[in-house]
């Protein structure tokens, strides 16, 4: 938005830590009177949405109903709480570092959200413990309550050192560095509810020789949805032997779909996943055991019932002292269209083991080559296939497939191939 200033200058509004004519501490310019005019018509009009800036920004007072952004609030919880006790849907949260000594309970149907909103929001608003007490960072427990745009880390206890929740939606965060003791879910515990589009990277759980618990990056049961999401170098177990599911533990009710699982680890079972829930168009791949249990597997997956569809399960890896073999799938039944190796590998229900045939594995890249096998050899499920896109943000179902050479064909993994150009039209003149 663009509006002109006291100061008889036009300024775009983007980030609110300072609210004086001038620059702020972003280099951008802000003003008091913008600031205020830019949400007079909503407060008119009755609350709907108020303000929070972190502790000590210039020229705000906090001072209810915390709007306009002259009177925001300085801390999350109060802000949260009244918006609670007052029916008002929206908090939306300055860009800084919100530093907390006690977890924030979203107990009511709130929006929760950073200013600039998305990934990038997240990574510029960041909410995190201070202190050594242990604590987690945010616990829902509305199934209509939202949390976006949000970075939550340094979490130090138990069952989601993250974020608990109890149904609601996670969207947009960056979920990062929280360990948990105890209980299950390093970085994320979810009964019921999504987390979507997040980036679950770096969180542990077990931490101080702790056995107890699953889930290094995600614990999720009852019918809970993990979608579109980045779950990367998560832990489950230090130096323990009873601890599954490194990067998500999920129970039958709960779907992992579209979604990279890479580099996770755990000491026993289910490197990346460890499942009975259902997996839908995924890439699992270099997630491992470091244990030394002669009957760990599923480097990949482990699965207890369930299925795993359209995806790829490759370069994933178990110790050298286990003698189950099963380094990317152990299963009994439940696996189709899926590209992957090992004992649990059939080519019936149209599994592949060729090499996917990644742009850049070592570089992180998990998209497709366009001589891979997983290209247009997925099944079809237009239950949500129709109008969705990959983790990328291309749509599914790119162009056509081999077995009719029409109908577009998904591809296997979270990324589907571009469509490429045209074949150029050659004309030779004799």
């Amino acid at each position: 938005m663009r509006m002109k200033t006291s100061c008889g200058r036009w300024a775009v509004v983007r980030r609110l830590s300072s609210l004086g004519c001038g620059l702020g501490e972003s280099g951008r310019l802000i003003s008091l009177s913008l600031a205020a005019g830019m949400f007079l018509a909503g407060t008119a009009r009755g609350q709907t949405e108020i303000f929070v800036v972190p502790p000590g920004t210039a020229s705000v007072t906090p001072e209810e109903p915390y709007a306009p952004w002259a009177k925001a609030a300085t801390n999350i919880q109060t802000a949260v709480t009244f918006a609670k006790n007052n029916s008002i849907g929206t908090v939306t949260v300055s860009n800084g570092t919100y530093n907390i000594t006690s977890e924030i309970l979203v107990a009511g149907p709130i929006t929760l959200r950073s200013f600039e909103g998305g990934l990038s929001g997240a990574s510029n608003t960041v909410v995190r413990r201070s202190g050594s007490g242990t604590m987690r960072i945010f616990n829902i427990t509305d199934a209509n309550a939202v949390l976006q745009g949000l970075s939550f880390t340094n979490g130090y206890g138990v069952a989601g050192a993250g974020v608990s929740m109890a149904g609601g939606l996670v969207r947009d965060c960056i979920i990062a560095n929280n360990d948990a003791l105890a209980n299950n879910g390093g970085g994320v515990y979810m009964n019921g509810g999504t987390v979507s589009n997040c980036i679950v990277r770096s969180n542990r759980m077990g931490v101080n020789n702790n056995s107890a618990g699953d889930g290094g990056g995600i614990y999720a049961t009852g019918t809970s949805k993990i979608f579109n999401c980045h779950i990367l170098s998560n832990r489950a177990g230090v130096n323990k032997v009873e601890n599954e599911g490194g990067g998500v533990f999920a129970g039958s009710s709960t779907v992992i779909r579209n979604c990279l699982i890479a580099d996770n680890r755990t000491w026993r079972r289910g490197g990346g996943v460890y499942t009975s829930g259902r997996i839908e168009n995924c890439t699992i791949v270099g997630n491992w055991m470091y244990g030394t249990r002669t009957d760990s597997a599923g480097g990949g997956v482990y699965m207890t019932g369930g299925s795993v569809s359209n995806s790829i399960v490759y370069f994933n890896a178990i110790t050298a002292e286990s003698t189950t073999g099963y380094t990317n799938i152990y299963a009994a039944a439940g696996v189709g269209y899926t590209c992957t190796t090992g004992p649990e590998f059939s080519a019936a229900n149209g599994n592949t083991a060729g090499d996917p045939l990644f742009v850049n594995r070592s570089g992180g890249d998990y998209s497709l080559q366009e001589d891979s096998p997983c290209m247009d050899t997925g099944a079809n499920q237009d239950d949500w296939m129709v109008g969705a896109t990959d983790l990328a943000g291309n749509a599914r179902k790119q162009w056509g497939g081999v077995a009719d050479g029409k109908a577009k064909i998904v591809d296997m993994g979270a990324y589907e191939a571009p469509t490429p150009p045209p074949a150029a039209t050659i004309i030779l003149l004799r």
